[in-house]
């Protein structure tokens, strides 16, 4: 249905009606908020300077919607190593793209930092750098593969080689799809009110925001204490560090295993010496607790 439009009709209930409409159209909820609702707020906020709207109470309206969780993909350490090791030597482009996102990796420091990284800023085996977006100043390790990566170009008398977010995102894919990330991975997405589950193999999830991930999961999975990392990330409360933690599903499994099929030693010695006698494995299972599997494989 068309609708003839004029200043006058950028009312409060018709930013609503034009949300709605993208909600039947199928659209997922982020991409109507930070897409076509900015678009639209921002040439109202023009028209509202110009002197042109007779009202604003477009101003009022609050996006009503749950907007999509991040999709939290985080790299495993055979991953990150295969990404490092993979000779690109004939792929500068992508060469440069893995360079830096492996130092965010390997360092947990955010893409828009990256750039501002100077040779100043390397003391020995320490980074220390003031973040952009707390005006912390941080003072980071740096491993022997992460100073490499980093005096690669330093030596050069480049800077690294950091191109725009949206060119990094669409390189990193490419690269990892290069590299056969291809796991499945589950993500939900809002559309009005409503949820869609949806696979996506992990390269197409894989963007900036992953190496900042990667570096807080493997760092908590090789034992490094939380407070720890947080002044490495620079996360000032832990509610917001844990939302860069991406919960290793496989540790996950072990740990259940480990704790579900743990056996009391003197049980299976008491189980051993029923079974000497010959006595029923039933019986033994109703004695000592332990299951059927473990009795008929001592």
């Amino acid at each position: 249905q068309k609708i003839e439009l004029n200043f006058k009709s950028f009312t409060e209930s018709f930013v609503s009606e034009y949300v709605d409409y993208f909600v039947k159209m199928g659209h997922i909820n982020e991409t109507i908020r930070d897409g076509h609702l900015k678009v639209l707020k921002s040439f109202l906020n023009w028209a509202d300077k110009k002197g042109y709207l007779p009202n604003t109470d477009y101003k009022n309206y609050k996006f009503p919607y749950k907007v999509n969780l991040a999709d939290k993909v985080s790299l495993s350490e055979s991953e990150l190593n295969k990404l490092y090791n993979y000779d690109l030597s004939d792929n500068p482009r992508l060469e440069r793209i893995r360079d830096v996102f492996c130092i965010e990796c390997f360092t947990g420091i955010r893409f828009s930092d990256t750039r501002n990284i100077k040779p100043l800023n390397i003391d020995k085996d320490i980074l220390r750098i003031k973040i952009q977006k707390t005006s912390q100043i941080l003072s980071i390790p740096l491993l022997d593969n992460t100073k490499k990566l980093i005096d690669k170009y330093f030596k050069n008398g480049e800077f690294l080689p950091v191109k725009s977010n949206q060119k990094t995102n669409k390189y990193l894919k490419e690269l990892c799809k290069l590299l056969e990330f291809n796991d499945k991975v589950t993500i939900f997405k809002f559309i009005g009110n409503d949820i869609v589950e949806t696979q996506l193999p992990k390269y197409e999830l894989v963007g900036t925001h992953t190496a900042r991930r990667t570096f807080v999961t493997l760092s908590i999975k090789k034992g490094m204490q939380p407070l720890h990392i947080m002044s490495i990330t620079g996360h000032k409360s832990y509610e917001q560090f844990t939302k860069y933690y991406k919960v290793d599903e496989q540790a996950i499994k072990d740990n259940f295993n480990k704790a579900w099929t743990k056996t009391d030693p003197v049980r299976i010695e008491i189980a051993k010496k029923l079974l000497k006698y010959n006595i029923d494995k039933n019986i033994i299972v109703d004695a000592t607790g332990l299951s059927l599997n473990i009795i008929e494989n001592i």
